[in-house]
């Protein structure tokens, strides 16, 4: 969800070019948010299954008897066609990798304006990126699947592993 709280008008009553600039990018956002079909959890896991959301989760974090499977199972359950290599004296499968790469990543940024500036302070404050999270998830071969989080906050200046499933 975006929420932000914006002053379009200054006292002589007209927009300035920084409000108009802000408000044209909350309107692009928000629009986004609803041209989008559906709702996908991870997209790494929504690419390699094609099921929104709701099917392994009632309510984030809570997950329905299906996600439990799915995750007990190694995030294995896929959607697409494996990668084949057969071994040359037989039609033995040697080796099987997914087509697509689990990759996924969010960027968070903040925007912060004050109506009276303080001394040594800005009066806007823009912080961005304030947050990187990449993702790798989702089958690796047939039986082994898992869930990395790598999340590097500008605040610390430190990267952090958040999660880390292998199954």
């Amino acid at each position: 969800m975006v929420s932000s709280t914006v002053t379009f008008f200054s006292k002589s009553n007209s927009w300035n070019k920084k409000n108009r600039l802000f408000f044209f990018v909350e309107v692009v956002v928000i629009l986004m948010f609803i041209a989008v079909p559906a709702d996908y959890a991870v997209p790494s896991f929504a690419r390699q299954t094609g099921l929104s959301c709701n099917y392994c989760h009632y309510t984030f974090p809570t997950l329905t008897a299906f996600g439990r499977m799915f995750k007990l199972n190694g995030y294995t359950t896929t959607n697409i066609e494996n990668l084949q290599a057969y071994s040359p004296d037989s039609e033995r499968v040697t080796l099987q990798i997914p087509q697509t790469f689990n990759f996924s990543a969010f960027v968070k940024s903040s925007y912060t304006s004050i109506s009276k500036s303080a001394p040594g302070l800005d009066k806007n404050f823009v912080q961005s990126p304030e947050e990187i999270s990449m993702f790798m998830s989702g089958e690796i071969s047939p039986r082994i699947g898992g869930y990395v989080q790598l999340t590097y906050g500008l605040s610390d200046g430190a990267i952090g592993l958040d999660m880390l499933d292998l199954r």
